[in-house]
């Protein structure tokens, strides 16, 4: 009897983990299904690591274009009226000149209103030339466009705001210094690269629109 009892026993417990392991099968994962959602835990891992680390190297120009946008809409903000320059001449032109290649850019008042940023040794004509604005590390000017223009990709450019109605005039600067005002332009790109070499774009247009194109 006793030896009888234990074989029964024995096989209670055989039928049960039998039952157990069907019932995991059944309502658990598989190892197939494991493997599955590893790999894909994984591969979205790397994708967001991938996507910051993107985010992350391009902020610089982010920044960059931001910067460069507000500058040329609080110029064109003073435009509006006169502007008295910081020395001390009235001025109803207000510039931007932009160079390819270039880190930075400067503002100028454009006192004897030539459309370039000059300095006249008469000093009622003398323009205000402002310090370098620097761009964030790693950027620069990849190139300026001028839809409609003469010269479609100059070297150098200034955009020009007039009072009292901040009207929009474009200009180019040939290598030998000759200055032309693009009057059939109606468009003016700064295309700005960064160090990744990702590009991002200011537009302003002949009405005075300023955009960020995406």
């Amino acid at each position: 009897m006793p030896h009888r009892a234990t074989a029964g026993i024995r096989c209670f417990l055989w039928v049960r983990v039998q039952d157990t392991a069907a019932s995991a099968s059944r309502n658990g994962f598989s190892v197939t299904e494991a493997l599955i959602a590893i790999a894909i835990i994984t591969i979205l891992g790397v994708q967001t690591v991938f996507s910051f680390s993107s985010l992350r190297e391009t902020a610089p120009l982010r920044k960059a274009v931001r910067e460069l946008a507000f500058q040329i809409r609080k110029m064109q903000t003073s435009a509006l009226n006169v502007t008295i320059l910081p020395n001390g001449l009235p001025a109803n032109r207000i510039g931007l000149q932009f160079q390819k290649n270039a880190t930075s850019y400067i503002v100028f008042g454009d006192t004897d209103e030539s459309g370039h940023p000059n300095n006249d040794p008469d000093p009622m004509k003398k323009d205000y030339i402002s310090p370098p604005f620097s761009f964030s590390q790693g950027v620069k000017i990849n190139r300026i466009e001028l839809v409609g223009a003469i010269d479609p990709n100059p070297a150098t450019a200034q955009l020009i705001f007039t009072a009292p109605e901040a009207t929009v005039a474009f200009y180019t600067t040939a290598a030998d210094g000759t200055v032309t005002k693009e009057v059939n332009a109606t468009i003016m790109r700064i295309v700005l690269v960064g160090s990744q070499n990702s590009e991002r774009a200011i537009a302003v247009s002949a009405a005075g629109q300023i955009s960020i194109p995406q």
